[in-house]
């Protein structure tokens, strides 16, 4: 039976604190101020709490601040990290303008080398052009005054002459007018061209 008894009570509680509730959101009954009013170990404890009413406001500033110092701290971080890229990068640019001007004067030179190479070449044919009209024996008089290597890239231009004419080449009838022993070097040098 005691048990009853205290199952009612609490079901009782529980429909009060039910119906009080519905009336104060209806507006009917403000229970807090009543409880406020009435009971003064309520009062003193809620004093204390509203004792500095900016309280809410000061912790609410004290966690933006919080916030702000984190972001911050994020901000300072990301800041380090992208001049220490700029770094980088500044490095990586140096080298390769660096690289760049390396490769400039390579071209630079490789057209030099071309030019030359194209004079030469240009020299060389002419001078085989002139030798292949002469006669032979004057081709070899003027052939025995040159130096080897020239010897070389002239009588390989009038191979070339001659096959681009469909001719017969003079070039081993020059070189059998010159001295054997050079004509011998001469063989060598062209074996290897």
């Amino acid at each position: 039976m005691g048990k009853r008894i205290l199952i009612l009570l609490f079901g009782n509680l529980a429909l009060i604190t039910i119906a009080i509730m519905i009336l104060d959101s209806l507006g009917i009954l403000d229970y807090r101020s009543f409880i406020y009013d009435n009971f003064p170990i309520v009062r003193e404890y809620l004093e204390q709490k509203l004792e500095d009413p900016k309280l809410v406001e000061k912790e609410s500033l004290l966690r933006y601040k919080q916030e702000l110092d984190y972001l911050k701290r994020i901000l300072d971080e990301r800041e380090k990290k992208i001049s220490e890229m700029e770094k980088e990068l500044f490095t990586k640019e140096t080298e390769l303008k660096q690289k760049l001007s390396m490769v400039e004067e390579m071209k630079n030179s490789l057209e030099k080398q071309q030019k030359i190479f194209k004079d030469y070449d240009e020299k060389v044919t002419k001078i085989a052009n002139y030798i292949n009209s002469l006669p032979p024996d004057d081709a070899a008089r003027i052939l025995e005054n040159m130096n080897d290597d020239m010897i070389v890239d002239i009588l390989l231009k009038i191979d070339k002459i001659s096959e681009r004419q469909g001719t017969l080449s003079i070039s081993s009838f020059l070189l059998s007018k010159l001295p054997s022993d050079r004509a011998a070097r001469i063989s060598e040098k062209i074996i290897r061209k």
